[in-house]
């Protein structure tokens, strides 16, 4: 082998090492703010393709501006931990941030933006304190996988829930309560896909943008003062169920209206299971 093709190897050989090393996950080991190099155990900040680990208490930068975070990398929170921002946690930097078993204190704001990135993930956990609006913006996403989340404290009423200027809304489990307005705008073709066992309580909705129920939903949405009436327009105003239109007669077919409360229909091998666990009981008492 010659010597220019040998030590070419060894240049390649060194630069896939140093991919390999660059994608390693960095944690957080000091309580505080994420923006702080010296508080992550390898003394920079996560970058493009590398994942920050935050398992202890910590600070999100204090300010409104979506730059702020200098992490470009993503993040988890997790570890039963707490993570408190003063103003808003808004998403451009980094790219995708999920929330494990963690507790989020924000004192206005949850917005995701910038193209398609700033995604947050929602699988546990809880997020209180929240002043102002929770919504997917910008062109990014917000998956709602489980937690219970109460927004809109001070003022109550006033926190949007949802997505605006074309981004998604992906709502699959958990619980939302303290909403003053769920909604989607048709700016941008916002979107927002109800699934799994998502439940919300709210004081309004508005869908003007893409509004998608599965079939296989098994959850609630509870609106202020709502009717049967009220939910028949307003799913019947371009909703769809499972990507199908929703009209009068899917509506009948299809959702339960309780109180203020709308739900799907329970699958008939559910209500049959019912009956049946209600008939053995009624033979053992006899």
């Amino acid at each position: 082998m010659n010597k220019t093709k040998q030590n070419m190897i060894i240049l390649f050989s060194a630069a896939a090492f140093a991919a390999g090393t660059s994608a390693q996950a960095a944690v957080l080991t000091t309580s505080g703010n994420i923006n702080t190099a010296s508080n992550w155990d390898t003394g920079i900040l996560p970058g493009l393709g590398e994942t920050g680990t935050v398992n202890i208490d910590s600070t999100w930068p204090n300010t409104a501006s979506a730059g702020a975070v200098a992490i470009t990398g993503d993040l988890v929170f997790g570890g039963g931990s707490t993570l408190t921002a003063a103003t808003d946690v808004v998403g451009v930097n980094p790219n995708s941030v999920t929330f494990n078993d963690v507790t989020v204190n924000v004192g206005d704001d949850i917005f995701t933006g910038g193209g398609g990135t700033g995604n947050f993930i929602f699988n546990a956990g809880s997020i209180t304190n929240v002043d102002d609006d929770f919504e997917a913006n910008g062109g990014g996403t917000i998956t709602v996988n489980g937690g219970t989340h109460t927004i809109g404290l001070a003022p109550t009423g006033t926190a949007n829930f949802g997505a605006q200027n074309g981004s998604t809304l992906n709502f699959l489990g958990g619980t939302v309560s303290g909403v003053g307005l769920f909604r989607n705008t048709a700016s941008g073709g916002s979107t927002i896909n109800l699934g799994g066992s998502a439940t919300l309580t709210a004081d309004a909705i508005s869908l003007e943008g893409i509004f998608d129920i599965a079939p296989d939903w098994t959850g609630s949405l509870g609106i202020d003062g709502f009717s049967t009436t009220d939910w028949e327009t307003t799913l019947t105003d371009g909703a769809t169920l499972g990507g199908a239109a929703i009209d009068a007669t899917v509506f009948a077919d299809n959702f339960l209206v309780v109180g203020n409360t709308v739900s799907l229909v329970p699958e008939p091998s559910v209500t049959l299971l019912g009956a049946l666990g209600l008939l053995g009981l009624l033979r053992r008492r006899r």
